[in-house]
C-alpha cells in the first residue's frame, strides 16, 4: 500500500507541471452603502485564470455571473441578475475590462451591466473607484425609461479570489493520503510492541 501511495504521489508531481493551469478567478462585489430604494447588492462573476493573460476581460470570458437585489423597495422590485440575463461591458477598451495580467486586479474603470428579463430592470456595476465621488466602485439600478426611468445609485468593492486547480487539490488529496498511510502504518507497529 506504501509503495502504491507512493508511486501515485511520484506521478502526480511530474505530471502536474506539464499541465496547463486550469485555476478559476472570481471577482465578488459587497455592498458598501446601499441605494436607498434599489438596496443592497451582492454578487459576483467567475473567469478562468488564462482569460486574464492579455490584460483584458472581455463579456464572452466572463464564465458565469450572479448579482442580486434582495432588499428593493418600489419602484424597484427584488432581482437576479444571472444568465440567460444578457450581459454587456462599456470600456474605453473595445467592451472589455482592463485587469492586471499577473493578479488580475481592475486597472481602469468599465462598466458591467446586466439587464434582468424577468423584472427589466438593469444593474450597472463600475470596476473602478473612478473619478465620481464617492471613489470607490458604484452601482445603479434603474427602471423603465426616459423620462420616467427610475434610477438609484449605491457602492460598494470588489474582492478578487483564485480558486485553485482541480490538479492542486489532487496533490493536496495525495500528500494527505500519503500522510495517513504512514499514520496507521506507525500505529500498527507501535501497538504490535
Amino acid at each position: 500500500m506504501r509503495h502504491l501511495l507512493l508511486i501515485l504521489f511520484v506521478l502526480t508531481l511530474t505530471w502536474l507541471p506539464a499541465r496547463e493551469s486550469g485555476a478559476d478567478i472570481i471577482y465578488t462585489f459587497g455592498t458598501v452603502s446601499p441605494a436607498p430604494l434599489a438596496g443592497p447588492v451582492s454578487g459576483s462573476f467567475v473567469v478562468s485564470d488564462s482569460a486574464i493573460l492579455d490584460g483584458f476581460i472581455t463579456a464572452a470570458e466572463i464564465r458565469s455571473f450572479d448579482f442580486r437585489l434582495p432588499q428593493a423597495a418600489s419602484p424597484f422590485v427584488p432581482a437576479t441578475f444571472a444568465r440567460p440575463d444578457a450581459l454587456t461591458i462599456f470600456s474605453p477598451f473595445a467592451g472589455a475590462i482592463s485587469v492586471n495580467p499577473v493578479t488580475g486586479l481592475f486597472q481602469a474603470d468599465s462598466d458591467i451591466v446586466v439587464l434582468d428579463g424577468t423584472t427589466l430592470e438593469t444593474l450597472g456595476v463600475t470596476t473602478f473607484p473612478g473619478t465620481v465621488p464617492p471613489l470607490v466602485p458604484q452601482y445603479q439600478v434603474a427602471f423603465g425609461s426616459a423620462p420616467l426611468q427610475q434610477v438609484d445609485q449605491g457602492s460598494g468593492a470588489w474582492t478578487v479570489t483564485r480558486v485553485p486547480e482541480p490538479s492542486s487539490l489532487l496533490l493536496m488529496g495525495a500528500c494527505i493520503l500519503l500522510a495517513l498511510a504512514r499514520y496507521r502504518r506507525r500505529r500498527r507497529v507501535v501497538s504490535c510492541s
